[in-house]
């Protein structure tokens, strides 16, 4: 339950380190909690079926894995990326469940390992398939559709910023030399170009997203 721990820890962590310099944002904070909780549900389910079951069907360390085994694990690595780019969990989970039953057999060695394991990849993709669209349209009924870019206002731009940055677009520019720009969201905003870019020109009481009327 380690990631449990941390998912919470760090909701802790970074609360504590904005709360005096943001107002409080009731919307953020239910979409965080609500991640949270459900995130906890499904990690303390996997412990206790993996524990109870998953490990009475698992294949010693010196056999092959099973077609489902690596299955999931590739599965996982592509869902991993995909969330670095977006926050929809439905439709990759979707199409996961149809490559489940696509790229594995019905036969092959370890047929207990392997049929508990379909029960188990199915059972889960399809709970979050569902989960996934049900989050969707919770979302798009309280927000507007979520874009692929964060408005920041900065103190400065540094000449030629753009040529580092190709995906910063400037929207608007004052006498200061502040300006509001647009950065790409989720991991490529923490990408290297984007940190270096926060360390150089943003103040941390400057950093903000921009809500339109």
């Amino acid at each position: 339950m380690t990631h449990v721990c941390q998912i919470w820890g760090g909701y802790a962590a970074v609360y504590d380190q904005i709360h005096n310099d943001f107002p409080f944002n009731a919307g953020y904070h239910m979409m965080i909690v609500v991640i949270a909780t459900s995130s906890t549900v499904e990690f303390g389910l996997k412990n206790v079926y993996e524990t109870l079951i998953g490990r009475l069907t698992d294949t010693r360390d010196l056999e092959a894995m099973t077609e489902e085994d690596q299955f999931n694990a590739r599965f996982t690595r592509d869902y991993v990326n995909f969330l670095d780019t977006a926050l929809g969990t439905n439709l990759i989970s979707g199409r996961g469940l149809g490559r489940l039953w696509v790229e594995t057999s019905l036969y092959g060695p370890h047929p207990l390992r392997k049929w508990e394991r379909k029960y188990f990849l199915t059972t889960e993709l399809a709970v979050k398939t569902v989960y996934g669209w049900l989050i969707g349209l919770g979302t798009k009924t309280a927000y507007e559709e979520a874009k692929p870019t964060t408005a920041v206002v900065v103190n400065y731009l540094p000449a030629g910023i753009q040529l580092s940055l190709p995906d910063l677009k400037i929207l608007k520019r004052f006498p200061d030399g502040s300006a509001i720009i647009t950065l790409p969201r989720y991991t490529p905003f923490c990408s290297t170009p984007a940190r270096w870019y926060g360390r150089t020109s943003l103040s941390r009481k400057s950093q903000g997203i921009l809500r339109r009327s």
